[in-house]
């Protein structure tokens, strides 16, 4: 319905030389779906650094494993007590005399190493090769002497033009 009024007010000015505008309709716009190469890591609908070698991410930073024995507990890791008894001699490696005949390891706790910064900072996905972005959504590239805003590519006005966005004629792609 619009290419047809458009077309017919084309007509009827024809004549006058000052619309000067081309319009090519793209369709309608796509949401990004790609991560940009520097933030490859997905998580949700946002892209992150990958983390270093022997890391994992956890929501928005990435964490650490804890070491052999011990158990994560949130930013934590934990090691469980072990006792047993020894009445003689010295106690095995990493235990400590607690009393006569008991030896002990542990309750031992420290913090698991928690990277922030630029590993928790994200960035939106981006259009795949060949799109480019407008007001968040993905279309086709309008062109060389046009730019596009949203689903239509307009034709650059030349500098000298006496009047500039008019209407010159509409062309559906």
């Amino acid at each position: 319905m619009l290419e047809k009024q458009l077309r017919k007010r084309f007509l009827k000015n024809k004549k006058k030389k000052n619309l000067l505008i081309l319009i090519v309709k793209i369709g309608v716009g796509s949401i990004p779906r790609v991560c940009p190469n520097s933030h490859p890591q997905q998580g949700g609908l946002l892209c992150y650094r990958q983390c270093p070698k022997g890391s994992h991410r956890n929501f928005h930073v990435c964490k650490y494993g804890c070491r052999s024995g011990y158990k994560k507990h949130l930013a934590t890791c934990h090691y469980p007590m072990h006792v047993y008894w020894k009445c003689s001699g010295r106690c095995r490696r990493g235990y400590r005399r607690t009393t006569v005949c008991t030896c002990q390891i542990g309750p031992h706790t420290y913090g698991r190493k928690i990277l922030y910064g630029k590993y928790a900072a994200p960035k939106t996905k981006v259009c795949r090769k060949g799109l480019e972005t407008d007001a968040g959504l993905c279309y086709r590239y309008c062109g060389r002497g046009y730019y596009g805003i949203g689903p239509v590519c307009w034709k650059r006005c030349p500098h000298d033009a006496p009047v500039r966005n008019f209407l010159k004629f509409l062309k559906i792609s």
